[in-house]
């Protein structure tokens, strides 16, 4: 990621397993958008987190990293820690990892999180371009009700143009309040809806890859 002289895992926490250094330079931002991949973690295979929905999830968004890194623009991940400590995303687990086949390359950074959004971290917010009509933040990765809701919304509501790419997110089962199983297709298929209905723009993979020349 151009202007990035060294990146290690940062967090607003003050866990020493979670704290680290992000150093920036002053940077010249390309005219392009910046591909935020949340949450795109080993762990949340368990079986703990139930069915997930859209099995093409994790192609489709390496399908997206490959046109980035194509062009040279910026990408920036976020891996979200438990508190749990038995948790599959807790410090340390081998679950907190992102899955190899969209593992950040050299130079590209990554957040650690324990908030749904990754604007709690004034690291984060630092590593992006200013808000602004000509600065996109296309949104992909997990859980589409959760924390890729929590980032679009508040991105939004900062400034940001904001696009999801729906077919490069996912959900879970979600159990209603009377204990009906809510099945991870219809949780992502209303969230995408509901986020529709805010203004945020709402791209297929195939449709996002032809918007940035791909």
């Amino acid at each position: 990621m151009p202007g990035l002289e060294r990146v290690m895992r940062s967090s607003g926490a003050t866990d020493p397993e979670l704290t680290g250094d992000f150093v920036s330079t002053k940077r010249k931002w390309n005219d392009g958008p910046t591909l935020l991949v949340i949450d795109v973690q080993i762990g949340l295979n368990s079986p703990e987190y139930g069915p997930r929905g859209n099995p093409s999830c994790l192609s489709n968004v390496a399908g997206l990293l490959q046109a980035w890194r194509g062009r040279r623009l910026p990408v920036i991940f976020t891996r979200h820690v438990s508190s749990r400590p038995d948790s599959p995303l807790a410090p340390g687990a081998p679950g907190l990892a992102i899955e190899a086949a969209v593992a950040p390359h050299p130079g590209e950074p990554v957040f650690d999180k324990r908030t749904n959004s990754p604007f709690k971290l004034p690291a984060f917010v630092q590593a992006l371009a200013p808000p602004g009509p000509h600065h996109e933040l296309v949104i992909v990765g997990l859980a589409t009700d959760a924390c890729v809701t929590a980032a679009a919304r508040e991105a939004k509501d900062l400034g940001y143009e904001v696009t999801v790419v729906h077919d490069a997110c996912a959900s879970f089962d979600r159990p209603s309040l009377g204990g009906a199983a809510l099945p991870a297709d219809l949780v992502h298929e209303v969230c995408i809806a509901a986020l529709a209905a805010s203004g945020i723009t709402l791209r297929s993979t195939q449709a996002q890859r032809s918007a940035l020349g791909a």
